[in-house]
């Protein structure tokens, strides 16, 4: 009886050797586990667990996928990645396509809006800016990640406000529903010397409102002055 063995197909020697080989590389019996571990077999990403998706080989898996590999959402790409046309891609996002805080970025000119979309409609004052987003709208430029003023007086159609120390809409204008506007002040409206004026026969009193026009004729004058004199 020949008393050697064949180790050729040995399933022990097998994973011996495996050990042998895990242990020069530093992994030891963590590494024979992670090989040798039981997968969960999947159809859709809805048979895995939170976090993981249901991999090309029908097994749930928590792998970033990595640039160019396939894709079915922008959650299966890392950082700063999309999925754009089934691959993760960096490449800058169009308008109106969905973006993230943690997405690829929106091509020049636009930026990622509160609604999740790439926009180019011009930012207001405060809001977050970069300098190839979306731009700041009129009187206004991206300083500090912010659209800040720039301007000492504000135009027709710019947003203001009549709070003390806000920029003040330039002359001739006067700061209406919080849009600088040239259009005639009614009765009772707050109103500058400077501003819009006062709708026909009313007048910007002291009190800083406009109010109506007392209109003394040289008879009434005459009479008043005559009045006063005589107490």
């Amino acid at each position: 009886m020949n008393s050697n063995v064949n180790s050729k197909g040995n399933p022990a020697v097998i994973i011996l050797l495996v050990l042998v080989v895990l242990s020069f590389l530093g992994l030891g019996g963590w590494g024979l586990y992670i090989l040798l571990k039981p997968k969960n077999t999947c159809t859709t990403d809805s048979d895995c667990k939170t976090g993981y998706t249901c991999n090309a080989a029908g097994y749930c898996d928590n792998t970033v996928v990595t640039p160019s590999n396939t894709c079915s959402t922008s959650a299966d790409c890392g950082n700063g990645y999309s999925c754009q046309s089934g691959s993760c891609s960096n490449n800058p996002l169009g308008a109106g396509a969905a973006c993230s805080a943690t997405s690829a970025l929106c091509m020049n000119g636009y930026s990622c809006n509160a609604a999740g979309y790439c926009d180019n409609t011009a930012l207001i004052a405060g809001a977050d800016c970069t300098t190839n987003g979306a731009p700041c709208g009129m009187n206004l430029t991206c300083t500090g990640g912010k659209c800040v003023s720039t301007a000492t007086t504000l135009q027709v159609g710019a947003t203001c406000s009549t709070d003390p120390g806000s920029t003040p809409c330039a002359t001739g204008l006067s700061c209406q529903s919080n849009k600088c506007s040239g259009t005639l002040i009614g009765k009772g409206l707050a109103c500058t010397p400077t501003g819009a004026p006062c709708a026909a026969g009313l007048t910007c009193n002291t009190a800083g409102y406009c109010d109506t026009i007392i209109v003394v004729t040289a008879t009434q004058g005459s009479l008043l002055g005559s009045a006063v004199s005589t107490r």
